[in-house]
């Protein structure tokens, strides 16, 4: 019961914002916003069906603003969660064009720090974009195919950005970005990549696959 009135609420809420045209004014409402470290976690196992993840940013609300804009493609949203020094921030969120997610906050964003949480799920492709099926065992994330990305100010392209994987033990991850460290827990191992260059997470590329046994 609680999941459709949510649903309910989140297809009000963008339904109302398509008919009084508030999209134009959130892609610009989102000068306002500026991330200043971004966390992507990936978990991946080919073995399953689908593969999920989260965003973390920390932001400086620098005008005043109700909205957050971030890229969203294949992928379900399974949880957004906005906070600042007062508190959790009431909001609710949908997709107006099915290609983005916008959240929008019970009140206007006070100036300062602000943290906000992203989860969201996805399956395995055959083909297109998302994390495709390279082999029985494989998988790799085709480059400009990344979910739940903000769509933040050209500017700040710069952000430091992690990138967080965490596979199945006997995998290997491979990326475009700089390696930092592998960790390990029980049957998983996490593989890190980080950068401070000028990069935009759309164009991460990753793959993930089977470990070649030792001879």
């Amino acid at each position: 019961m609680l999941a459709k009135a949510l649903a309910l609420s989140s297809a009000l809420f963008v339904a109302s914002l398509l008919a009084r045209g508030a999209n134009a004014q959130v892609v610009a409402d989102s000068a306002a916003i500026v991330p200043l470290r971004q966390t992507l976690d990936l978990v991946v196992d080919p073995a399953k069906a689908e593969w999920s993840g989260s965003l973390r940013a920390w932001l400086d609300v620098r005008g005043a603003t109700r909205h957050v804009l971030l890229n969203l493609r294949d992928a379900s949203v399974s949880r957004v969660e906005m906070n600042q020094r007062s508190g959790s921030v009431g909001l609710v969120f949908g997709s107006p064009r099915g290609d983005s997610l916008l959240v929008e906050t019970d009140r206007e964003l006070a100036r300062g720090a602000a943290g906000l949480n992203v989860g969201f799920v996805a399956p395995f492709a055959d083909s297109g974009d998302g994390f495709v099926r390279t082999g029985r065992r494989s998988v790799a994330l085709a480059r400009g195919a990344i979910v739940a990305i903000p769509a933040w100010p050209a500017g700040t392209r710069g952000t430091p950005w992690t990138i967080d994987v965490h596979v199945p033990a006997g995998y290997t991850v491979r990326a475009n970005l700089p390696r930092t460290e592998i960790t390990r827990q029980d049957r998983w191992r996490t593989w890190s990549f980080a950068t401070r260059r000028a990069w935009t997470a759309d164009s991460l590329r990753l793959e993930v696959t089977r470990t070649a046994p030792k001879r």
